[in-house]
């Protein structure tokens, strides 16, 4: 009997200690994301800076509606308002969804600045590949058995309106 209660403690130890290590994994590949999301925040911003004034003159000129117009300046002050790395995600998100949505409505304006740069095609690539590690890390036994306990948000990759 003691031979099993020792053999089941060295299990519970082993586990525990494995699902820790994992979770310190998990905790690295967040980090890592974050920071990447940083970059590709910057990158948005002046995609987003640009896409506010082609908005605003299409809203003046009346070819685009000012319901749209403004849904779209609301989602982007979201954006700007907050530096945490999910709320900033999901603004992000609601722009770029905005954006896809209104692509016969934006079709008269210059287009050019909905293409993304080079530079924020490889913030997204980045970011993507980051948010592929942290879904590798919880999808592993040691995160599976954190996915018990804890509750992870599974954000989805990112990806912009082009065209």
């Amino acid at each position: 009997m003691t031979l099993l209660t020792l053999i089941g403690l060295g299990l519970i130890g082993g586990c525990l200690s494995y699902t820790l290590w994992t979770y310190n994994r998990l905790d690295v590949a967040r980090k890592a994301r974050s920071e990447s999301w940083r970059s590709l925040a910057n990158e948005l911003a002046t995609r987003y800076r640009v896409a506010e004034k082609t908005v605003a003159a299409g809203v003046d000129s009346r070819e685009i509606k000012m319901e749209l117009g403004e849904r779209f300046r609301l989602a982007i002050d979201q954006f700007r308002s907050t530096a945490q790395v999910a709320p900033q995600y999901d603004a992000a998100q609601k722009v770029e969804d905005l954006l896809a949505d209104s692509g016969g409505t934006l079709a008269g304006a210059e287009r050019d600045w909905i293409k993304p740069s080079s530079q924020l095609r490889s913030a997204i690539e980045d970011y993507n590949s980051h948010l592929a590690n942290e879904r590798q890390v919880l999808s592993s036994p040691g995160g599976r058995l954190l996915g018990l306990f804890l509750s992870f948000p599974r954000p989805e990759d990112f990806r912009v309106a082009a065209e």
